[in-house]
């Protein structure tokens, strides 16, 4: 997506895009509310929602938004709050909606709401207020196949006579036969299990959903939120393994995959497995030329939070230059070609790698700070000629949309949204050819040389930047889990804070994943504490197992 012209306005200039979208939420937030501050808090949330991986912050501004009477941010309020498994909040806005027209299928929402949340009592009485107010309601429920969830839950909740076994046989069987709708079958089913608290049957029914529903967003929810709870690495692939198998087309594969590994990792549940389904899915999407990808941006900024958080932001240059050959939106190719930039120039010291992204900065951005200050170390001498016009960065406000508020009506000093067609927002001021040194370098490599070793390094095995689930148990018995940088056949290294001492012998689990497919192995070894720095722990392996160093030659292509 593109953002709005005046967030634009404030994020080209930064380095941090998304601490420059929480200052700007705190100054839309603390405004008095108006048609035009409900407006920027919409085209926030929606800015929000493509950079930032947090998406609870776009949620809380959609749901601000639809409470001041945009109408048209309820949908997102939906959409999000699924996702994220607000379910308070799709409650109310089931609740919203039984007020405005008065339909008892809301209410059965509400509740069914408040259930999956958690909240039977609220459920319970959200059901037992829908059939009292709705005669025919009260009719369905005791004979309607689609509403034996609801018929369970007052039944158990009033001590009266029921079998849920044979309520869940018969959703499970219809389930089975059903062409279309099976999901929301498996869903009552689900529900019926959990208010009876039948175990057992709880996880048949998961299972029978993941096979048959893969593609189902409420299935799935069920079904991922089950196996992640739990934990295993064998459930959580296999399951997985089936959704991305159902998704249809490139795009809706890439989006799969990339939702997946949001889950995996935002949840900490297998979170180097999830950085790995992160970068698959973006390596598909630009090796597709996709146009479009999905909260791009958020998923880059995952990313780039785990790569700096263990010093590898290095190993991230090759996808940054995979993407910038990609139809990339004009945002999307201004923060890699940043992120690029940083990278080559900051991190990895290489100057010359780093002028393609200079120069793809400054086409865009005149004046850009990281980008500037690379120009005035590099070549000192050099002065851009006089603009024959003061330079001004023109930049549209935004025209409303014809939307009809519920309330909020528009101040005196905001005028009311116009029905005009919304002229295209001016983009900011690009360099000429002149305004960039031309000994810059653009057609050279992106990708920088790694760091030569120490002259007094001694030898070191092959070893692959990659994130690797890894559970350490101590000699005390104690146990942490963690996501190694990198490995070798003879060592890995483990970005904590922990401060262990050096030579101690600790026990690992390792998920080495395969180098070409979803699929990775377990493996119990033992390794020393080689080193211990500021970043973490060095670790050499002890006796390590054939299948181990086959698993790992495999991976490495060593």
């Amino acid at each position: 997506m593109q953002v709005s012209a005046w967030i634009r306005k404030v994020l080209w200039r930064s380095d941090r895009w998304c601490a420059e979208l929480d200052q700007l939420r705190r100054s839309v937030a603390a405004d008095p509310q108006t048609t035009k501050t409900i407006q920027r808090t919409v085209d926030l949330a929606q800015a929000t929602e493509y950079l930032d991986p947090d998406r609870s912050h776009a949620l809380a501004l959609y749901l601000s938004a639809w409470r001041a009477g945009h109408t048209l941010s309820r949908e997102r309020v939906w959409a999000l709050a699924r996702e994220l498994r607000a379910y308070v909040t799709l409650a109310e806005l089931a609740l919203a909606e039984h007020a405005e027209a008065g339909d008892p299928a809301s209410l059965v929402a509400a509740g069914r709401a408040f259930f999956d949340g958690g909240l039977i009592e609220r459920a319970t009485a959200i059901f037992v207020r829908a059939t009292e107010q709705h005669a025919s309601l009260a009719s369905a429920v005791a004979e309607s196949t689609d509403l034996a969830d609801v018929r369970t839950v007052l039944a158990l909740s009033r001590f009266a006579q029921i079998e849920p076994e044979r309520e869940i046989a018969a959703c499970l069987e219809r389930a089975r036969k059903a062409t279309d709708g099976a999901g929301a079958i498996y869903m009552h089913a689900a529900r019926i299990a959990r208010a009876a608290k039948l175990e057992s049957s709880s996880a048949q029914i998961i299972h029978a959903a993941a096979r048959r529903c893969p593609a189902d967003e409420d299935v799935m929810r069920l079904v991922e939120d089950w196996f992640l709870e739990r934990g295993r690495h064998d459930e959580i692939l296999d399951y997985y393994g089936l959704r991305f198998a159902a998704a249809q087309g490139q795009p809706a594969w890439v989006e799969s995959v990339r939702a997946a590994a949001c889950e995996l990792v935002v949840r900490n549940v297998q979170p180097g497995l999830g950085l790995r389904l992160l970068r698959s899915s973006l390596e598909h999407a630009y090796a597709a030329q996709l146009p479009t990808i999905v909260r791009h941006l958020a998923s880059w900024e995952l990313l780039v939070v785990h790569a700096r958080s263990s010093q590898a932001t290095i190993d991230l240059t090759g996808l940054i230059a995979d993407g910038l050959r990609a139809p990339l939106l004009d945002d999307d190719a201004l923060y890699l070609s940043r992120l690029g930039l940083e990278i080559t120039w900051r991190d990895a010291g290489d100057p010359v790698a780093a002028q393609p992204y200079a120069a793809a900065v400054l086409e865009r951005v005149p004046e850009q700070p990281l980008a500037a200050a690379f120009i005035a170390e590099r070549f000192p001498e050099w002065e851009p000629p006089p603009p024959a016009v003061e330079p001004v960065v023109v930049v549209a406000e935004p025209v409303l949309p014809t939307v009809t508020f519920k309330s909020a009506a528009p101040s005196p000093a905001a005028p009311g949204p116009s029905a005009a067609p919304s002229p295209p927002a001016a983009e900011p001021r690009r360099h000429g050819a002149t305004s960039i040194p031309p000994q810059l370098k653009r057609d050279v490599s992106p990708i920088p040389k790694p760091p030569a070793p120490r002259k007094d390094a001694a030898p070191r095995a092959a070893r692959k930047v990659v994130p690797v689930d890894v559970v350490v148990e101590l000699p005390t018995g104690a146990f942490f889990s963690a996501v190694l940088r990198d490995l070798s056949i003879s060592g890995a290294f483990i970005p904590t804070k922990r401060s262990l001492e050096v030579g101690i012998v600790v026990t690992l689990e390792v998920q080495v994943p395969a180098a070409t497919r979803l699929a990775q192995s377990s493996h119990r070894i033992e390794a020393r504490i080689a080193r211990r720095t500021g970043l973490g722990l060095g670790l050499a392996f002890v006796a390590p197992p054939p299948e181990f160093v086959r698993a790992i030659a495999a991976l490495i292509g060593s």
